[in-house]
């Protein structure tokens, strides 16, 4: 006999299986997402180019690949879909398509979807990672957020106390490049400082001690970490975010303060005293201006673009490429066109930023009006959860989580509009977001039995073979693309050119897309045809044939670069330095050249290095076309009248690049330079003396000069120039040579023997030294009738 109602035996067994290797799946998800949080403010590996960025961007890869295939197996073994969906995701939502889709009509669609060692947090790669781990947070965590919290909270107080470790010069990491004030686990040390600041409201509000040690806080420990970090940066930027979140902090307490009170709870404006603290310090110490005496002056300067040039490029991305923007991580691409002119007449003329001055304007600059929108959106959605706290206190339990976790919110969207993220501040700015999406009001919270229809259960089988492919896909293309940068890295330190070569071909065989792979390869391989041309064997057969393989690699790199990047500038700056390297080894080599730096110029416009680099070509050109002429032969005058052309042309680049930078010093002593080989001395001392003020600590250019004026019959100011050089540099011996001279043609011998005594000293077998001491204590004179510029150097 048997009951209609009763489930029989072996459906309930395979029931209690199913319900168990679900509950596996979810404790593997979890997993998956606490050491995320765990380990992004501290995760490095020391073999890749960068340390940081490309490590992190591989840890988000595997925890979110992880977490997701955890997460299908476990819906397709369970035949459920929990949902609990709120307006939180569609703004994580729109900023994966508006990443998406500006990626597919990128500048540098490689750069976009993985990013470069350095910069990988708003690639395609490391936005769908973080986006995955959002909705595993919102849709997995059973906890609200808690344990998340808290191993985000560990994680991060580590890293800080790390990081004062590094500032203070006590190094714990056993690595070389760790030996520094300015590395740290998170980024730069401003970006370090950022992380404090948008933490501190949760790691006041986080109830973490260790076990047994009541009083070993997270919250008293991040607290005294934040603020000793706040006080040694003292930048107002990170005291706005701190204090912004402090404000926040204090306002939702109070309102959570007064829920609680009418259902019993307990209430002190004694937990305000941090929170103001804090906001005091933030004042008083940027009104006085006040640095750690040692510590502060021994960090590096972070340098960055201004709001308005920030600002300036927005504008001008969004008039030319309004829909997508220039691509994720493409921001450096919209700088060279649109800022590097701001830059011309100072001092960082040659400078590159590769971020906005905020993530909000990367997002503008990098995606468009979909950045612009996804942009609004996000900042719409928080306003919207905060309008949404009371409700929120009034159904949790955990306040100080709530409260902890909404300051942060509102100071990271504060960071978000001040600071550009690194991968570690997007993680965090993610988590933060999902720690909200949990505690808010879900709209139909619900479980979806995907085996009621045929077309659900199919779509979930598709789903979890799409989901799969695209995980093990996105895992073969990373591991690809890492396993090249580390095979890079060790060729690029090799001292074996040979070897180093081999090394960067591997990488690229493993990332063909990469383009400064082939810039390297095209530097290594000229770096190999000096070293044939300069030892190698003259009567080896095989000489010629490697000297013309080379020449032929170093171009066809060089190429491959422009064509995977036809954007990137250096690519074309580094074409035309290999076809100028070439001068002398192939002829007709300095137009292909000069058009390579223009092509650089017209995508960096506004930028004075390339019509220097340009002059300097043609300036080498007539260098080797005057020694081929005085080597003398049929072609003699041809190749003077060569080199009166090429000097020419470099004057006109040189005046060019003057014109767009009007203290360029490089370019007016090249200026100077072709003056002097055109036989214009007196226009080259003009150049000259232009740039003496800005450079009257360089002995090498006073000596330069010194020999100019002695030329054009200025010998006091010759003396004065050569005593100048000698005393910012005493071992300089040409320049005492030189002055040893001087002293002989205004007959103080004496003078001239102390100059020459001088030189003895760290030159002790110089013949021409010694001999020339014998004759002046001999009283034997010969300048004059001889003239001193006539005199070769030591």
């Amino acid at each position: 006999m048997s009951d209609e109602n009763t489930v029989p035996m072996a459906t309930q067994v395979r029931s209690s299986a199913i319900s168990s290797g679900t509950e596996v799946y979810g404790k593997v998800v979890r997993s998956a997402l606490y050491t995320a949080a765990f380990l992004m403010p501290l995760f490095f590996l020391p073999w890749t180019t960068g340390v940081l960025e490309i490590n992190k961007q591989l840890l988000l890869a595997v925890t979110a690949g992880i977490g997701l295939m955890a997460w299908l197996l476990g819906v397709v073994m369970s035949g459920h879909i929990r949902l609990r969906p709120t307006f939180m995701d569609t703004a994580i939502g729109g900023l994966f398509i508006s990443t998406f889709v500006a990626t597919l009509f990128s500048m540098a669609t490689s750069k976009s979807v993985f990013g470069f060692s350095a910069a990988t947090s708003a690639s395609l790669v490391s936005v769908a990672a973080l986006s995955i781990l959002y909705f595993l947070v919102a849709y997995i965590a059973d906890d609200r957020g808690v344990r998340l919290k808290n191993a985000l909270a560990v994680g991060t107080v580590i890293s800080l106390f790390l990081m004062l470790l590094q500032v203070v010069t006590v190094y714990v990491l056993p690595f070389a490049f760790a030996r520094s004030r300015a590395f740290n686990l998170v980024g730069s040390v401003n970006a370090a400082g950022v992380l404090a600041a948008v933490m501190l409201p949760l790691l006041l509000k986080t109830r973490l001690s260790l076990r047994g040690v009541p009083r070993f806080s997270v919250a008293k420990i991040g607290a005294v970490l934040t603020i000793a970090i706040l006080i040694i940066l003292n930048w107002w930027v990170l005291w706005l975010i701190a204090s912004v979140g402090m404000l926040a902090l204090i306002g939702l307490d109070s309102v959570a303060g007064a829920l609680t009170r009418g259902a019993g709870g307990r209430w002190s404006m004694s937990r305000f005293i941090l929170p103001i603290t804090v906001i005091v310090l933030a004042v008083f110490l940027l009104i006085v201006n006040f640095n750690v005496p040692v510590i502060k002056d021994n960090l590096p300067v972070e340098l960055a673009p201004s709001a308005r040039l920030s600002l300036s490029i927005a504008k001008n991305v969004l008039a030319t490429s309004t829909l997508t923007g220039y691509g994720p991580e493409n921001f450096y691409l919209a700088f060279d066109k649109f800022g590097a002119k701001a830059l011309a007449n100072s001092t960082l003329l040659n400078l590159r930023f590769f971020d906005a001055m905020s993530e909000a304007m990367n997002r503008i600059v990098q995606e468009g009006i979909l950045g612009v929108l996804a942009v609004l959106g996000l900042l719409w959605v928080v306003v919207r959860s905060l309008l949404q706290f009371k409700s929120v206190v009034a159904g949790g339990k955990n306040t100080d989580h709530t409260v902890g976790v909404y300051a942060s919110v509102v100071a990271a969207m504060v960071a978000f509009f001040f600071y550009p993220f690194s991968a570690t501040l997007s993680f965090v700015f993610y988590m933060l977001l999902a720690l909200c999406a949990l505690l808010l009001p879900s709209r139909a919270e619900k479980s979806v039995n995907i085996e009621d229809k045929p077309a659900f259960s199919l779509a979930s089988s598709l789903g979890f073979v799409v989901g799969l492919i695209a995980v093990l896909t996105g895992w073969y293309f990373i591991g690809a693309t890492y396993a090249a940068d580390a095979i890079f890295a060790k060729a690029s330190q090799n001292p074996d050119l040979k070897k180093a070569v081999d090394g960067m071909v591997l990488a690229t065989n493993l990332n063909p897309k990469e383009d400064q792979y082939y810039q390297a390869l095209s530097q290594a391989t000229l770096g190999l045809l000096n070293e044939e041309v300069t030892k190698g064997t003259r009567n080896d057969p095989d000489r010629a044939l490697r000297i013309q393989n080379y020449i032929q690699s170093a171009v066809s790199f060089a190429q491959r670069a422009t064509e995977l990047a036809p954007r990137e500038t250096n690519n074309w700056f580094n074409l035309g330095l290999v076809y100028q390297n070439l001068i002398g080894f192939v002829d007709g080599v300095e137009r292909p050249s000069e058009e390579a730096y223009r092509k650089a110029e017209t995508l960096r416009p506004g930028d004075p290095s390339f019509a220097n680099r340009i002059g300097v070509m043609y300036l080498g050109r007539a260098e080797l076309d005057r020694q081929l002429a005085n080597a003398g032969g049929a072609n003699a005058a041809a190749f003077r009248t060569n080199a009166a052309t090429n000097l020419t042309r470099a004057e006109d680049e040189f005046k060019r690049a003057i014109e767009l930078s009007s203290n360029f010093g490089l370019a007016i002593y090249n200026l100077g330079a072709v003056y002097d080989r055109q036989g214009k001395t007196s226009e080259a001392i003009r150049q000259l003396e232009k740039i003496i003020p800005a450079n009257a600590n360089q002995p090498g250019l006073l000596f330069e000069l010194g020999l100019l004026y002695h030329r054009v019959n200025r010998k006091d100011d010759a003396f004065a120039a050569l005593q100048r050089a000698v005393l910012l540099s005493p071992q300089f011996a040409n320049a005492r040579w030189y002055l040893a001279l001087i002293y002989e043609e205004r007959k103080d011998l004496n003078g001239a023997i102390e100059q020459l005594e001088k030189i003895l000293e760290t030159n002790s077998d110089n013949k021409t030294v010694l001999d020339k001491i014998a004759q002046l204590k001999a009283g034997r004179s010969r300048i004059p009738p001889e003239r001193v510029i006539d005199q070769k150097p030591l």
